[in-house]
């Protein structure tokens, strides 16, 4: 995506939530969801981490 300076599609990248059950990582997004909506729907990765999370707007470069 980066190299063809794609703007879609936009996702969700899931970063050391070690020993995160399935429904524990869902829940994390869930409840991000209003935060990142906009950017997802405009365009961007979104990258959840333990305790960060960061929004980057396609295209990248």
């Amino acid at each position: 995506m980066a190299r063809t300076h794609a703007a879609s599609p936009s996702f969700v990248l899931i970063r050391r939530l070690v020993g995160r059950r399935v429904h524990e990582i869902a829940r994390v997004i869930i409840d991000n969801l209003d935060d990142v909506e906009e950017d997802l729907l405009a365009g961007a990765v979104v990258v959840f981490g333990d305790e960060t999370m960061r929004i980057r707007r396609l295209p990248i470069g």
